[in-house]
């Protein structure tokens, strides 16, 4: 009787702990580190891990966490839960993977809570499609230093004639801004964000 009460108690059991399953999609930057510069910036979390998928689940278990630095050489895994194009600056390191979270956590099972909290996307701007990793290289209206993601999308935004941009992360042209008047090709490079109508 009581290995049969014993199951019993594990059938229930077990379905509420799927409950706690989630989803995160991150955006990989190869060679890149993210370092928070700024005052406001959160402290972050040094975990030591086997692998960089286990780097990606210690900031999936962390309910806050929106950037993840992983170091290859050493297999450390740095946890922030601020997010980086908000904050902070990106630069050009080997052996070095900078993550950041690309959309909004959701439970994978239902639950019973009715309170709903929604993030906003860090990369939304207007109605543009946004490349995260890619180049739009030409058709510039002009370009200017700007310190971060959000900054460049407002001045797109604001400029007459402006239907595409690209911001650089690192690189030759670091947090440079560069409005476009027409969207060209895109290009795989993982220095850059850009974004179009």
């Amino acid at each position: 009787m009581t290995c049969l009460s014993e199951l019993f108690l594990l059938l229930f059991i077990t379905p509420l702990a799927t409950q706690n399953i989630r989803t995160l999609k991150l955006s990989h930057l190869n060679n890149t580190l993210y370092t928070c510069s700024d005052p406001q910036c959160s402290p972050s979390t040094l975990v030591t891990v086997s692998n960089i998928r286990h780097c990606q689940m210690a900031c999936l278990a962390t309910i806050e966490c929106r950037t993840v630095v992983f170091y290859h050489s050493n297999n450390q895994c740095q946890l922030f839960v601020d997010i980086a194009t908000y904050m902070g600056s990106f630069s050009i390191q080997m052996d070095v993977e900078t993550m950041i979270a690309i959309d909004n956590r959701k439970l994978s099972a239902p639950t019973t809570s009715t309170t709903t909290t929604t993030t906003p996307d860090p990369y939304a701007c207007g109605n543009m499609t946004v490349l995260i990793g890619y180049n739009v290289p030409g058709d510039d209206i002009t370009s200017e230093v700007l310190n971060s993601y959000t900054l460049c999308c407002q001045w797109c935004l604001s400029y007459n004639g402006c239907v595409a941009f690209t911001w650089a992360l690192s690189g030759w042209a670091n947090s440079t801004c560069f409005i476009k008047n027409a969207i060209p090709a895109s290009i795989n490079d993982s220095e850059f964000i850009s974004a179009h109508y």
